[in-house]
């Protein structure tokens, strides 16, 4: 079993933070107001709530391949945890989607399941990856 982290383009990350941070800050500039100590924790809690989700899902984002199982686990924080057979996967192709997907860079892959079935992963290493899924499976075609 060998686990593959996901890459980071830190810029989603520090965009991100920057939207949950504007939507709190960016009210009193434009209309100061008092701040009494229930509304700085209410503000505090609404900035750090949101920015302890992303932080996990940052740090929990994985692709693990079973080599004796055949299959592939995607796992993003505590929504995303999905279970893929090596064996029906058919087409690997390499993306820069924007689509919402398990993965923290738009350096991604394609992966196609079956006939219907697809996911969208940014492993770091992708060669090694892919390299790995083939060893398990041969008949995976790569698209550049």
């Amino acid at each position: 079993m060998k686990t593959y982290r996901s890459k980071i383009d830190h810029w989603i990350w520090i965009t991100i933070m920057a939207i949950i941070i504007g939507c709190q800050v960016i009210p009193f500039i434009f209309e100061p107001t008092t701040l009494d100590p229930i509304l700085i924790i209410a503000m505090l809690s609404s900035i750090l709530i949101p920015s302890l989700i992303v932080a996990h899902i940052y740090t929990s984002t994985y692709y693990k391949i079973d080599d004796d199982s055949h299959t592939l686990n995607v796992k993003s924080g505590v929504i995303y945890n999905y279970k893929y057979d090596i064996n029906k996967i058919t087409k690997i192709r390499h993306t820069r989607t924007w689509l919402s997907s398990p993965a923290l860079s738009l350096d991604r892959i394609e992966i196609s399941i079956g006939k219907y079935n697809k996911v969208v992963i940014s492993p770091r290493d992708k060669a090694q990856f892919i390299r790995h899924l083939q060893s398990l499976n041969p008949s995976i075609i790569i698209e550049r």
